[in-house]
């Protein structure tokens, strides 16, 4: 709910809350290869059928993943908060306008069904872990497959004084309490706990270099 309120405030004052200067960047550093990961796009290649899979990326950023999906033959929904990335994202599109959709909204709202869901080190984003987890859940036809890579405690880098403390005071409250403020990256121990709750037909949570891996098909 604190998460919630903070949100929709933010976006009151800042439709986009993307700064631009990072979002350049981010762009730039996206297009020259330094926040592209093959080795996961290898990953998600076994679970498309091309001319058939619908494939949701949420946290789509500039869309360079989604473009990778394209080629290899899904049916495309990037989704994102930012418009900056949006602008991005349709310049990667071109004329292939017939098998993308585009959702300008909050990762956690949801819409419609698909065959993989992913999502790529912007978990810590949403409102709340177990919330976003079910509506993840609902959004995947009786087979779907989401593919995930998330931050963890890996992540938190170092931290002293009033800065250290207020960390600290996040984290508990979502590990412990579930009141999410803020972008606390959820613990492994939390990961495993509100992944194990479903009885998914499989499931993978593995170490992705700092960060966790996950895998489940419904």
């Amino acid at each position: 709910m604190i998460n919630y309120i903070i949100s929709k405030l933010r976006l009151l004052l800042n439709p986009d809350p993307i700064p631009t200067q990072y979002a350049l960047k981010y762009i730039s550093d996206a297009y020259s290869g330094k926040q592209f990961d093959e080795k996961i796009i290898n990953i998600v290649r076994e679970y498309i059928n091309p001319g058939k899979t619908k494939i949701l990326d949420l946290g789509a950023g500039p869309g360079l993943y989604c473009k990778r999906f394209y080629d290899l033959g899904a049916f495309v929904t990037w989704h994102d908060i930012s418009a900056k990335y949006k602008i991005s994202a349709f310049t990667l599109m071109k004329s292939n306008k017939q098998n993308w959709n585009f959702k300008l909204d909050i990762i956690d709202n949801i819409e419609g069904e698909y065959d993989i869901i992913f999502n790529r080190v912007c978990w810590y984003y949403c409102l709340n872990d177990n919330k976003f987890l079910k509506s993840i859940y609902n959004g995947l036809n009786d087979s779907g497959v989401f593919i995930g890579v998330l931050h963890n405690e890996n992540r938190l880098g170092k931290s002293y004084g009033i800065k250290r403390l207020l960390l600290k005071i996040q984290l508990i409250l979502n590990e412990k309490f579930d009141i999410k403020i803020g972008h606390p990256p959820p613990s492994k121990q939390k990961i495993n706990n509100i992944f194990s709750r479903y009885n998914f037909s499989s499931l993978k949570i593995e170490d992705y270099g700092l960060d966790t891996l996950i895998i489940f098909k419904k």
